[in-house]
């Protein structure tokens, strides 16, 4: 993260539901105080490693994605709750072809691409997110 680009895109919704009732996913529910803690090391990040840029997006990505270099790539596919019961985890696919981490890299680029500045750019997502902890009480 020092020394490469390292954008993340969160949507808010999934943001907002992480501050409101400390559920991330599957497995993974905390406490205010720690969803407090979590949202202030995302903000000094933001405000500390330039190389680290979060982008705010309104729709929901059925997946999470992470492509590391020009040819690592993993995809957690989130299961519908409408259809699956929340208990059944996700696919996940790995994979070390170069033309998948294009494919998903172009993917990631053009969402990146239409989201406005004012939800990329560093400051402006760092203050909504203190905002978004600024009514909970560790």
């Amino acid at each position: 993260v020092e020394r490469f680009d390292s954008p993340t895109i969160y949507s808010i919704s999934s943001i907002r539901r992480y501050v409101d009732s400390g559920h991330w996913g599957i497995g993974v529910d905390v406490d205010q105080e720690l969803v407090s803690r979590h949202i202030n090391d995302l903000v000094g990040a933001l405000k500390q490693l330039p190389h680290f840029r979060v982008g705010l997006i309104q729709e929901d990505v059925p997946f999470g994605l992470l492509v590391k270099g020009g040819n690592q790539t993993l995809v957690h596919i989130r299961r519908d709750a409408n259809i699956h019961s929340e208990l059944e985890p996700g696919v996940a696919f790995r994979s070390s072809r170069h033309d998948v981490a294009a494919t998903f890299r172009e993917y990631f680029e053009e969402l990146w691409d239409g989201i406005p500045f004012e939800h990329k750019d560093p400051e402006s997502v760092a203050s909504w997110l203190e905002e978004q902890i600024t009514s909970l009480k560790p």
